[in-house]
């Protein structure tokens, strides 16, 4: 099976040589891997030049630095670029990669067998430990959804609920869409497929309670169920940057609610969101102590 990745990188030097490592030492290699150079300044260029040069795999395509990281849609410009030089390569999956995370050699090996072995799999990942202060933290997620910074797509699937959104909270949304089109979508944490994360969750740009800001406007966006916000919420209360960071999840999703801000144009979708999430709230609730 053929796998191809898009990786989007700004100002990732601290951490990209890792990745780069991670990647070029896999078991099973992609067959590409399209690393967009978003405007870098401090040395994430030439690392990716460097290792380009290197593999005749690996393709590297720039852009011009508009002078600050645009976390979400600024990303989305940079991963559609991307896409655009993959559309007649020939690959069976797409892996989103981000530029700050490490993973095993039998990583992508280990994933495909999942997907060898489930035709309805259609979006799929390993669970993400967030690197804080040399101590693990498990990012929170349901079995049913996958984290952002590294997600891998049945082809097939990504084609059907139309690519990515450009809104916060994409690595949510299109876990959702593949679900309400019939495909499944998993996490899977066994220790091949665990992902070091080396900058906490939603840190990228400005710091991590800016993202959770992020986080509940993309909940508004998707039109998530309010009593789904909520517990949401009090289930990351332990999780860093803990209180502070719960509350600036409420304050994300209910700024965006007082002011009247746009949801996603698709009824349909949001009443799957929340159908769904009743519904998987009420089993979580009925489980026994």
């Amino acid at each position: 099976m053929k796998y191809a990745v898009i990786t989007a990188a700004r100002n990732e030097a601290a951490f990209f040589a890792q990745t780069i490592q991670s990647l070029t030492s896999q078991t099973l290699l992609p067959v590409s891997w399209i690393i967009v150079d978003d405007g870098s300044t401090d040395g994430t260029t030439e690392m990716a030049q460097a290792v380009a040069q290197q593999y005749d795999w690996i393709t590297v395509l720039h852009r011009s630095d508009r002078g600050f990281r645009q976390v979400g849609v600024g990303n989305y410009d940079a991963l559609q670029d991307g896409l655009g030089l993959l559309a007649n390569e020939d690959f069976d999956f797409l892996s989103i990669v981000d530029a700050d995370i490490t993973f095993s050699p039998a990583y992508f090996a280990e994933l495909l067998t999942r997907f060898a072995h489930n035709p309805k799999l259609g979006i799929a990942g390993g669970a993400v430990y967030d690197v804080v202060q040399d101590q693990l933290f498990k990012v929170d997620l349901l079995p049913e959804m996958t984290g952002g910074p590294l997600k891998c797509y049945r082809r097939a699937c990504f084609v059907e609920i139309g690519g990515l959104v450009r809104a916060p909270s994409w690595d949510a949304i299109d876990c959702y869409q593949a679900m309400m089109r019939g495909w499944q979508s998993r996490t899977f944490d066994e220790p091949a497929l665990q992902i070091m994360h080396w900058r906490p969750t939603g840190s990228s740009q400005n710091s991590v309670y800016t993202g959770r800001l992020r986080r509940g406007e993309g909940m508004y966006f998707m039109g998530a169920h309010p009593v789904w916000v909520w517990a949401s919420v009090l289930r990351r209360v332990f999780e860093p940057p803990f209180l502070l960071g719960s509350l600036c999840v409420l304050a994300g999703y209910y700024r965006e609610l007082w002011r009247g801000a746009a949801r996603i144009n698709d009824r349909a979708f949001i009443r799957f969101v929340r159908d769904w999430q009743m519904r998987r709230l009420a089993g979580l609730l009925r489980r026994p102590l």
